[in-house]
């Protein structure tokens, strides 16, 4: 079950606690609770409402609201926040030195701190969780082929020495875009989310006060029917869809997602 890190969570039923069907039915509940206080402010009088929250206290709230979700905003507009929590994770790889004749064992010279099996390095140019292979020879060509260490870093910012300045080479990859999966920050999510941007402010300045007061939901719309029609051709010559509508076009007419 997704969420679940215990099986002795789950009942024979299928039922889990503490898992994220349960935290999912729980944030259903609280909505629909508080749907209940919305209907009864809505039959509040306009006159009573004003003397409760004026407008420089509902400004601000609305204002406070909006600065805190810029920063989930830009995350998503990078392709996804998962990834972009993760974006300081960075695979590192560290080749050691090919030499002639057979000298693996104790005689290589090995200068990986991992020589001796997995290790979590607390500090230097290793520093992170590693994973080490060791010296190979090669028969055929009468050569030890060097060691391995490959270290996913965890402060190491992208374009740092010595750790790895190709952004492909990122540990975490925005995987929940469909077919495509690149780093975050790569041109192609930030030229989807400009396009959102863009129609949002075409609408506001030549929209009709209805499509004024429609624009986000037009916006996100219009974003969604260009990366529908996008494709993102991979380096190897494969065309990938950013939207994949396989699972929604499985699904039964009518389903209460809590209920699944």
């Amino acid at each position: 079950k997704a969420g679940v890190t215990n099986a002795g969570q789950c009942s024979v039923h299928g039922f889990c606690k503490h898992s994220g069907r349960e935290a999912y039915g729980a944030f259903l509940g609280t909505a629909m609770l508080c749907s209940l206080l919305e209907l009864l402010l809505s039959c509040t009088p306009a006159r009573l409402m004003r003397k409760a929250f004026p407008p420089i206290v509902s400004g601000v709230c609305v204002l406070l609201i909006g600065v805190g979700l810029t920063g989930t905003g830009f995350k998503y507009w990078g392709g996804g926040a998962a990834c972009a929590e993760s974006a300081n994770r960075r695979k590192m790889e560290y080749h050691g030195p090919d030499l002639p004749g057979n000298v693996t064992g104790a005689l290589y010279p090995s200068e990986s701190p991992c020589r001796f099996g997995a290790c979590d390095p607390p500090d230097g140019k290793f520093v992170g969780v590693c994973r080490y292979t060791g010296p190979a020879y090669d028969v055929a060509d009468n050569v030890t082929k060097g060691d391995l260490t490959t270290c996913e870093a965890f402060s190491s910012p992208p374009g740092v020495a010595p750790y790895a300045t190709d952004p492909m080479a990122s540990w975490i990859l925005c995987g929940s875009n469909g077919e495509v999966t690149l780093p975050f920050g790569s041109p192609q999510y930030l030229t989807l989310g400009a396009s959102v941007f863009g129609f949002l402010l075409l609408v506001e300045l030549v929209g009709s006060p209805f499509m004024r007061n429609c624009n986000l939901i037009l916006a996100l719309a219009a974003g969604f029917l260009i990366a529908s029609t996008s494709r993102y051709i991979t380096p190897d010559g494969d065309s990938q869809r950013y939207v994949v509508l396989d699972a929604l076009s499985a699904t039964p007419p009518f389903l209460f997602l809590w209920a699944r």
